[in-house]
């Protein structure tokens, strides 16, 4: 008699657990049909995308040009009437693995502000909130920088990381040191000494990376 009333409730125990399975199944048919339709259309829309054409690029590490797509990124402009433009975003070098890379036919003091600035965003956005990086950094059109080192003075374009954070130092064009800050700045010069200090260390390392890239290739290569 135990053992018979033990099977029942198996039984019983066995149904609930199947109709339990059976409405979790129906439950879950509607969110897999809404996942399926928006995988659907996520493909639709980047199929409608236009593809990336490629575009000539040349390398400030070792000279080389080559081809590779042109992916295009948003620069917010808040100098100009003219709006938000977007540029080619660098494209690594199959040669030597450089990240400074540029279009050919582009503005190559353009570029060296964008290299510094992708080079130095980790440590930027941990510097101080009024520092923090951001993936779309804003043009405020031409301004005038100094160089600490060697005391030319020359203008640039200030690339600026955030709303409301100070002019990206601009590497000199004389003396190629990091040290520079706007004229406007001199006398906060002191403010700017963290910065140089991280853009040294991650040319630093951007370079031993670069080494050990080169040694790498050569070694798969032998």
């Amino acid at each position: 008699m135990r053992n018979q009333k033990q099977k029942t409730k198996s039984k019983v125990a066995e149904f609930f657990g199947t109709i339990g399975k059976a409405l979790a199944f129906v439950w879950m048919l509607p969110v897999l049909a809404v996942e399926g339709l928006q995988e659907y259309f996520e493909k639709k829309r980047k199929a409608k995308q236009p593809k990336p054409e490629p575009i000539k690029f040349v390398c400030s590490e070792c000279g080389e040009t080559f081809e590779s797509d042109n992916i295009e990124k948003e620069m917010r402009n808040h100098a100009s009437s003219n709006g938000d433009y977007t540029y080619s975003k660098p494209q690594p070098c199959p040669k030597c693995s450089g990240k400074r890379t540029r279009p050919t036919e582009s503005d190559k003091a353009f570029y060296q502000r964008l290299w510094d600035m992708e080079e130095t965003a980790t440590f930027i956005s941990h510097l101080s909130i009024n520092w923090g990086y951001n993936d779309n950094p804003i043009d405020e059109g031409q301004q005038e920088f100094k160089c600490t080192q060697c005391g030319a003075t020359f203008s640039a374009i200030d690339i600026r990381p955030h709303p409301y954070s100070a002019s990206f130092p601009s590497r000199c064009p004389h003396c190629q040191s990091i040290r520079t800050l706007p004229t406007s700045e001199e006398k906060r010069a002191s403010r700017y000494e963290s910065i140089w200090l991280l853009m040294e260390l991650t040319e630093k390392e951007r370079k031993e990376d670069k080494k050990e890239a080169i040694f790498e290739k050569f070694a798969a290569n032998w």
